[in-house]
Parts: structure tokens; C-alpha cells; sequence
């Protein structure tokens, strides 16, 4: 479950929302910034990594936008700290991920928020659905990943080694 963080600031955001009650701290002023997943699995960790100067408060929602609902918070750390979520969710239903400065400040404020999930099984597990590689003259890549994979045929015995399942 490899997480990828992708920038973000609050600079210029305005409050769409009162600031929430989080760990006993609640900030003043809630000038926040918004995204929105969409979970394939029933669980999904949010992290989101303070700069220098800010002191994010994450909060992730259920419902729809104008009738959302706090499911998740975080603010457990202060300025440069990293505040995380490991949240159960509905697969396929989208929440929404609300971040802002626990000292309602607007300019200098970066962070980096990456959300992950286990491992999401293989559609290409087993001969069936095995997926089709392309040959050509030079060499293409294709990604693969073994996680969640199952064993299709028993293993065998190479060159004095046991050798894992390849289909998958």
C-alpha cells in the first residue's frame, strides 16, 4: 500500500464549513481545501504531512456535498507534524477529505496528503484471465503486482528452488 503524496496549500481558501471538534482541539477559522475518493476496499488510510509552518487538521466525510457528515478527523500532532487516518469505508461510495490549518493561517501553508489501500486483488489471477503482453522490438514494460494473489497450480521444484506462482 504505497502511498503517493501530492502537494497541497491553503493559500487564499476561504471556510466552506465551521472547523470541527478533533481530538478536544477545535481551531477558530477552518479556511480549507477539498478532495474526493472513491474507496475500492473497505478500509483506506489518509496521511497528510504538515509544512514547516502549518498544522493541518484532516477531517474525511461521508454523504454528499451540502449534506456531508464528519465519519474521520485527525489532529493529534502540531506544526510539521503528520496526521493519519485509517478509516472504514463503503467500497465505491465517494467521501469527501477536508484539510485546513489548525491556526486558521492562509498563506504558508503546504503540506502533502497521500491516501492508500491494501492490496486490491489481481484481475489476472489465475490462466483464464491472464493478462495479454505485447511483443514488439524493444521493450515495453507492463506493471505487475503480486499482492493478493493466489496460488494457481501447485508450486514446482527448479533447479533446487521452489518456484512461486507466475501467473499471477
Amino acid at each position: 500500500s504505497n502511498c503517493v503524496y501530492v502537494s497541497g496549500n491553503l493559500c487564499g481558501s476561504t471556510q466552506t464549513l465551521p472547523p470541527f471538534n478533533c481530538n478536544g482541539f477545535t481551531a477558530a477559522n477552518g479556511y480549507d481545501v477539498w478532495y474526493r475518493v472513491v474507496p475500492a476496499q473497505a478500509t483506506m488510510n489518509v496521511n497528510c504531512i504538515s509544512g514547516i509552518t502549518t498544522d493541518v487538521v484532516v477531517g474525511v466525510y461521508s454523504g454528499t456535498c451540502g449534506n456531508l457528515t464528519l465519519a474521520y478527523c485527525a489532529d493529534a500532532t502540531g506544526t510539521g507534524g503528520t496526521e493519519a487516518i485509517n478509516a472504514t469505508v463503503t467500497v465505491g461510495a465517494t467521501y469527501y477529505i477536508r484539510v485546513y490549518d489548525h491556526n486558521s493561517n492562509t498563506t504558508g501553508t503546504d503540506f502533502a496528503i497521500c491516501v492508500s489501500q491494501n492490496c486490491v486483488g489481481n484481475t489476472n489471477n489465475g490462466c483464464g484471465s491472464a493478462d495479454v503482453l505485447t511483443i514488439g522490438s524493444t521493450c515495453s514494460y507492463t506493471d505487475g503486482d503480486l499482492c493478493a494473489a493466489t496460488q494457481s497450480l501447485s508450486p514446482s521444484n527448479c533447479s533446487g528452488a521452489t518456484a512461486q506462482d507466475a501467473l499471477d
